[in-house]
């Protein structure tokens, strides 16, 4: 856990300081944010104060000059800033969101942090995080987890393909009575996204007027041997960077791969480029049968 070094106070300022609680009629969580106190240490003073022994807090400290006095300011003042910067990078997001989004992220960086800190930070009084975080479910937040199940089963049902209008008639179709904007804001919750299907990609282009071989296998996918007759065919792959078209060749016989190329564009090029590898491993004798559609690559 982040702390901030302990401070270094001169008996003059101590009294000065129990002289805000007491006197100004200040509370001790007040005066210590003026002062840039704890409420625990001032706690400590104003009870010293009230025993007589305020004298007797750090008698046995050596008295600190004023420049160590500045030096052990600035430190502080320091690891205050640093630590309110790392918890800003972390929880930034949610100084929009209303107060149980800022309660739920100090009690997740709890441990990193001291709650008093994380609630000064995040604008989020002591007494009201306690009181949210040791309060039972209402009613509504109840609500809200059983429909968020009732979503999720929905969800697996139709095979994550259901957005928040079609979940709501499905819904209403088990008698579940609940707005659209509900259903979107628990959706967001739970990270609940659709499944889009890719947009199918056509690798044949038959209607051209280039020469067509006749089709001499007749849909007799058989052979006597290896490297008699090899099928020949286009596929393509989504990729985060785009269409990737695999060209590849096959043995009927041994149902072996014999040749593959691959590149981003659909072209006679990739054809070859696959015939020519699987000729070059593979050293067919005459009378090898080529197999493939009509499409205007081959």
């Amino acid at each position: 856990m982040e702390r901030i070094p302990y401070g270094k106070y001169t008996k003059e300022f101590r009294q000065e300081a129990v002289k805000v609680v007491i006197d100004g009629g200040l509370s001790i969580y007040e005066a210590g944010k003026r002062l840039s106190l704890s409420p625990s240490t001032l706690t400590i003073w104003v009870k010293a104060y009230k025993s007589g022994k305020l004298s007797e807090v750090g008698s046995t400290q050596r008295p600190l000059s004023e420049q160590e006095m500045e030096i052990a300011r600035l430190k502080r003042e320091l690891a205050e800033v640093k630590m309110e910067r790392n918890i800003l990078k972390k929880s930034g997001s949610v100084l929009c969101e209303g107060v149980a989004a800022r309660c739920a992220m100090i009690k997740g960086m709890r441990l990193g942090y001291s709650a008093s800190f994380l609630c000064r930070v995040l604008y989020v009084s002591a007494s009201g995080y306690y009181a949210r975080l040791n309060r039972k479910p209402s009613c509504r937040e109840l609500e809200d987890t059983r429909l968020g199940i009732e979503i999720q089963a929905v969800q697996k049902r139709t095979r994550e393909t259901c957005g928040s209008e079609r979940l709501q008639r499905e819904l209403a179709g088990q008698g579940i009575e609940v707005g659209v904007c509900r259903i979107r804001r628990l959706r967001k919750e739970l990270g609940i996204r659709c499944k889009q299907k890719r947009k199918f990609k056509v690798t044949t282009d038959s209607n051209h007027k280039l020469p067509v071989a006749p089709n001499r296998l007749e849909q007799r996918f058989e052979a006597t041997g290896p490297n008699k007759v090899w099928v020949m065919d286009i596929t393509s792959i989504p990729t985060g960077e785009g269409w990737l078209y695999l060209a590849g060749h096959k043995d009927i016989y041994t149902g072996e791969i014999v040749g593959h190329a691959m590149s981003d564009r659909i072209t006679k090029g990739l054809v070859s480029r696959s015939l020519f590898q699987a000729v070059a491993s593979k050293r067919p004798a005459r009378g090898l049968m080529h197999h493939s559609d009509r499409g205007s690559q081959y």
